[in-house]
């Protein structure tokens, strides 16, 4: 609804993208806030003078506590032992932690259990030092075409809420959509969604999708464009005869007289080894093949089929 706000989750660098310049983009086209995994990355993003909300969603260590608080950073609570750190910390410097309480709903990885959370969440809402904002939870498998587990987490995770709400505990945002759950599952929006994979312009349902996703979802994901490319110009071409190696490890042989390129990127760019003789590249918008072994800062094409009297050149 137009009441559901966003969290952009930039993670990990913005999944590779770059956190600083995605924040600002990110913020400026309308999202509330930006999730994060660890404080350091939450105080990096406060150290570019960026003052939107800030969600660490994983386990915080004690050391890292003051840091989360001294920026402004809201913690994520996975158990009532973590929360009792935080409030002690948070008494001893005489400051408020904003707080959200995650749940575990199914995924098994951090979070109270389910069963446990009322009891919990009542407790923690009482502590000294916590500002109990939010509770979340997270979906395992909003990504694949059977639905029943998403929907026994949701279910778990409504019944919750439910439950909060009759125990008159003021909790101002619950969230659970995930890019998967966002696009797919409108009633699990609440009060915020945290978008990760798709504000890249990727798909969270991988190539397959498309076969069983509804008709709307579809269209949203035809629209999809990655937001990354890794480009680089061509450093060197050469005529190779027939019968030899390319690459390290000798892992390709140019069964014919062959041409080819150069580029000077590599797994130091993040152009994984595992991509050797696996993977293409487009020059001149013609896909090529990538042929011999990748190496740390240069990757060799087979340009021999859209060479043209000497078309491919270096630049």
């Amino acid at each position: 609804s137009s009441q559901t706000k966003i969290m952009a989750v930039v993670k990990a660098d913005a999944y590779g993208h770059g956190a600083i310049e995605i924040s600002k983009q990110a913020i400026g086209s309308g999202v509330h806030g930006l999730g994060v995994s660890l404080v350091e990355e939450g105080a990096k993003l406060r150290r570019a003078n960026i003052s939107a909300p800030v969600y660490v969603l994983g386990e915080p260590p004690p050391v890292a506590i003051e840091d989360a608080v001294k920026y402004n950073l809201v913690l994520s609570i996975n158990s009532y032992k973590t929360a009792k750190i935080i409030s002690e910390r948070c008494s001893y410097l005489g400051k408020n932690a904003v707080v959200h309480i995650n749940v575990d709903t199914g995924m098994n990885r951090i979070g109270i259990n389910f069963k446990d959370a009322v009891t919990e969440i009542v407790k923690i809402n009482s502590m000294t030092g916590l500002k109990v904002e939010g509770v979340f939870t997270h979906f395992s498998c909003a990504h694949l075409e059977d639905s029943s587990y998403t929907k026994a987490q949701w279910n778990k995770f409504r019944k919750i809420i439910q439950e909060l709400k009759n125990s008159k505990v003021d909790i101002k945002t619950f969230h659970c959509a995930n890019s998967a759950a966002f696009l797919r599952y409108k009633e699990t929006h609440l009060d915020m969604v945290r978008a990760g994979i798709s504000i890249y312009g990727l798909s969270p349902f991988g190539g397959n999708g498309c076969r069983w996703l509804s008709s709307e979802t579809t269209s949203i994901l035809s629209n999809f464009e990655p937001v990354l490319s890794l480009k680089a110009k061509i450093s060197f071409v050469k005529k190779i005869p027939a019968g030899q190696c390319i690459s390290y490890g000798c892992t390709f042989k140019t069964k014919r007289e062959s041409i080819i390129a150069t580029l000077p990127v590599g797994y130091a760019d993040g152009y994984s080894r595992l991509l050797s003789n696996k993977s293409r590249v487009i020059i001149g918008g013609q896909f090529v093949p990538v042929v011999g072994n990748v190496t740390m800062d240069q990757i060799m094409a087979d340009v021999t089929d859209i060479t043209r009297d000497g078309s491919i050149s270096v630049g």
